[in-house]
């Protein structure tokens, strides 16, 4: 029934100065801002801050959140620092599990955890980083796009053009936010006029990768398909050595089950079809782009 933590929700008194302190000591801009919401993406989670009203008021008791760190120490002197006061020190646990919690300047408690057990991945890791939304009952479809492309660089420079933000931002021609980790964003605006939210690619996260051979994303529907963009499918771009320089391949897979008839067959009944042959058309597209980008096609 609950599959998994999304939004860590906190009411402050002052959601611009909040803002900008949470800014601060997050060390990055807010996903969202809008005067009545204001949102950081942190690992595939949210931590949201609201106005203060009615019965919404900060706390400083009851449950407490805790957020993952990789230094339990080093973590709660820096929000000190920047103006937190301590509510409990950093202590062990047992099993090496360090914990400590602070109150943030606008009354909310704050956890902080280092937990050897669930650390960040190596970059040269192979790893799922979230499991993909795409049928929570686990059920897919038996059905996939695929798409490649031939580009005059090496793999290894094919898949660096694929994790570098402004690589990526000159060859599709729109903002993204990339973040080369496990985990991380790869969020493509291809709709940079629309409301946040309403952007593009906003939630798609690094699954996986291979340097210089393979790259594995979560995938939502575009806005215009509001139906099936909550749930995310998966894609999986190969990059392959060739005489010529390197075979990009797209594999886009991970169709709930709901939508097609167990021997392949669309449902007339199910949004999914419409989403599916979206982007059949917008693959070749995207991978042209790339192509071009590249000197290639």
């Amino acid at each position: 029934m609950l599959d998994a933590l999304a939004t860590h929700k906190l009411p402050v008194p002052d959601l611009a100065a909040a803002r900008d302190w949470y800014t601060r000591v997050l060390g990055r801009p807010p996903d969202f801002d809008q005067p009545f919401y204001v949102g950081f993406d942190l690992g595939g989670y949210e931590l949201g801050l609201v106005p203060a009203e009615g019965d919404d008021q900060p706390g400083c008791t009851g449950a407490t959140a805790f957020w993952r760190v990789v230094d339990a120490d080093a973590a709660v002197a820096a929000l000190l620092a920047a103006g937190a006061t301590l509510a409990e020190a950093v202590h062990g646990v047992g099993d090496g599990i360090r914990l400590g919690t602070v109150i943030d300047p606008f009354g909310n408690r704050l956890g902080v955890i280092f937990h050897p057990h669930f650390r960040v991945p190596p970059v040269t890791a192979t790893v799922v980083a979230e499991r993909p939304l795409a049928a929570a009952d686990g059920a897919l479809a038996p059905v996939e796009i695929t798409a490649e492309v031939e580009v005059p660089i090496s793999p290894d420079e094919a898949w660096r053009r694929f994790m570098d933000p402004d690589a990526v931002q000159r060859w599709l021609g729109v903002p993204c936010r990339i973040e080369p980790r496990i985990g991380g964003a790869w969020e493509v605006y291809f709709r940079p006029d629309n409301p946040a939210g309403a952007r593009g690619g906003e939630g798609v996260r690094i699954l996986s990768y291979l340097p210089g051979r393979m790259l594995s994303l979560t995938w939502n529907a575009p806005p215009e398909h509001p139906d099936t963009r909550p749930r995310h499918t998966w894609v999986v771009f190969d990059f392959t050595a060739i005489d010529a320089g390197c075979r990009v391949r797209l594999t886009h897979s991970g169709w709930p089950a709901r939508g097609w008839t167990p021997d392949g067959r669309p449902r007339v009944d199910s949004p999914w079809p419409a989403t599916f042959a979206c982007f059949q058309q917008a693959w070749p597209l995207f991978l042209g782009a790339f192509a071009a980008g590249c000197g290639g096609g």
